[in-house]
């Protein structure tokens, strides 16, 4: 599961409760999982990317902006991810990954091994080791 947070540099953490009229960039073509209600609170601004919305985190000109975690973690040096601020707890979309393929029993026998790994991988914590960093995973 792919998680969105409200990103900012200092405490406390921005989320959907105290976002109430806080500037905030918005990346232009993330749907935050069709989670409208963030807009309804603050002020929004659109922005091309991930980059301009911490740019403008910088220059002061939003007090938070929304990003996928799991972008963030690809894209950012670690020293950079850590100097940002979120709350773990209040995911402001969630989004589950999925394959979509065409269902042919080749496709269906596929597709259930693959669920049988993850599942297994799941129950003796090889995915959370692998995927920890990527998904936000908080010990």
């Amino acid at each position: 599961m792919a998680n969105a947070y409200l990103f900012n540099f200092s405490a406390p953490a921005l989320n959907e409760k105290n976002i109430k009229g806080k500037r905030l960039a918005l990346i232009r073509g993330y749907a935050y999982g069709n989670n409208q209600r963030i807009l309804t609170h603050a002020n929004a601004l659109t922005v091309q990317s991930s980059t301009n919305a911490r740019v403008m985190l910088k220059l002061g000109r939003v007090e938070a902006f929304a990003d996928y975690y799991l972008d963030l973690s690809l894209n950012l040096p670690p020293e950079e991810l850590a100097s940002l601020n979120y709350d773990p707890t209040s995911p402001i979309a969630s989004v589950e990954d999925q394959i979509l393929c065409h269902s042919t029993p080749k496709n269906i026998r596929f597709i259930n091994q693959v669920n049988k790994v993850i599942h297994d991988m799941k129950q003796d914590g090889r995915l959370k080791t692998i995927l920890g960093n990527y998904y936000g995973y908080k010990d």
